[in-house]
């Protein structure tokens, strides 16, 4: 059982959402006062009002945002957000160290004050595990909120097309966006709140968490898969066990069919313990005989490259390392002849080659060692 809790910080309210322990959906909400400045009095109120929940997906609303249009080099999300943060001054108009996000395929640029949200995260965390931290406008969006322009408190206001932002305004002159329309019985400012919860098991990336936590989230989101993938399994076996008999009554026989057919099967278990072990030999060899080089096929290639005049008195192989000698007319043409086939390699003279007379000809010894090339 998982009691989520989705929770926006705005500057004047702090609004939880709770989801029901068994099903992703919105159970209860709750609004808390607070003074915008000491976070830590206002978790303890919340400590002290609620039951402490499993995890916690937190958004921070607009008034602590930087939101800024950027134009940046094309390059994947990750980088494009490294960009911002590296270059706070330049893209968001000021000095200090933020965490920023990007929305997918988006230019909008969104970033809190790295100082004060890692604070903010470190006082939840000892409530419960903080494992999503969006920026309002974007959990806003990712709520399954209608096309349009909606309102965000008092202080600006988020278009959504698509379920995804395409602009970020702060309100001025006393103009104010449509208000957030509720869903169900959730109300329209808990909005916020519920999409964080909703997008918590999303990639991190587009997210306001650092790369640290970031990667602590993908980890225990790999983890979570892997529990609920081994408790749908368990949970099948059980059901095949419990259908038709008792618990008790069904194991007893399955042990007793069990030891039987154990008994049975013993010859043919070895018998095909022993195919097993012949077929995996086989490959063996089958790789041994397809990676060796076909000594007659190099002594054909020889025959074929060699001039008429060569006349070869040795010839050695170790594997695929071969090592000719010899005599030639010009014993100093064989090893770039040689060399120039795509079927030998590493080709090279072993030793100065002596010339002498045989009868009226005047001859060459070699000397020449060289590697035949396999196919894959």
């Amino acid at each position: 059982m998982t009691r989520r809790l989705g929770l926006e910080i705005t500057a004047r309210e702090l609004r939880g959402t709770w989801t029901t322990p068994w099903r992703l959906q919105p159970a209860a909400t709750f609004v808390q006062a607070w003074d915008g400045r000491d976070f830590a009095s206002a978790v303890e109120a919340m400590r002290a009002a609620h039951p402490a929940p499993d995890r916690i997906a937190l958004s921070i609303g607009l008034d602590f945002l930087d939101v800024a249009r950027v134009a940046l080099p094309p390059a994947d999300d990750a980088a494009r957000e490294q960009i911002v943060a590296l270059d706070p001054e330049r893209y968001l108009g000021t000095n200090s160290p933020m965490h920023v996000l990007l929305p997918t395929g988006s230019d909008i640029a969104m970033a809190c004050d790295q100082g004060w949200l890692d604070g903010v995260v470190r006082t939840l965390q000892g409530w419960a595990p903080v494992t999503r931290v969006e920026a309002s406008p974007v959990a806003v969006a990712a709520s399954g909120c209608p096309d349009g322009t909606w309102q965000l408190d008092d202080d600006g206001s988020v278009e959504v097309r698509g379920g995804r932002v395409t602009a970020v305004r702060r309100t001025r002159d006393g103009h104010t966006a449509a208000a957030l329309p509720s869903l169900g019985p959730l109300p329209g400012r808990s909005r916020a709140a519920w999409g964080a919860v909703l997008r918590e098991d999303d990639t991190s990336l587009g997210t306001l968490m650092p790369p640290a936590a970031r990667r602590a989230a993908d980890r225990r989101r790999a983890q979570s898969l892997a529990t609920a993938a081994l408790g749908a399994a368990a949970a099948v076996l059980f059901l095949v066990a419990a259908i038709d008999r008792s618990r008790e009554r069904t194991l007893a026989a399955l042990d007793a069919r069990a030891a039987q057919l154990g008994a049975e099967a013993a010859p043919a278990l070895a018998a095909m313990s022993e195919q097993v072990a012949a077929a995996r030999a086989a490959g063996v060899a089958r790789e041994v005989v397809r990676a060796r080089p076909d000594p007659l096929g190099t002594l054909a290639a020889l025959g074929a490259l060699l001039p008429r005049d060569v006349v070869v008195t040795s010839i050695r192989m170790s594997g695929s390392e071969w090592q000719v000698e010899g005599t030639a007319k010009t014993a100093a043409a064989l090893v770039p002849l040689l060399d120039a086939d795509p079927r030998f390699d590493q080709v090279r003279s072993l030793g100065a080659s002596a010339r002498f007379r045989d009868g009226r000809t005047t001859r060459e010894s070699f000397s020449i060692a060289f590697h035949v090339a396999t196919s894959d």
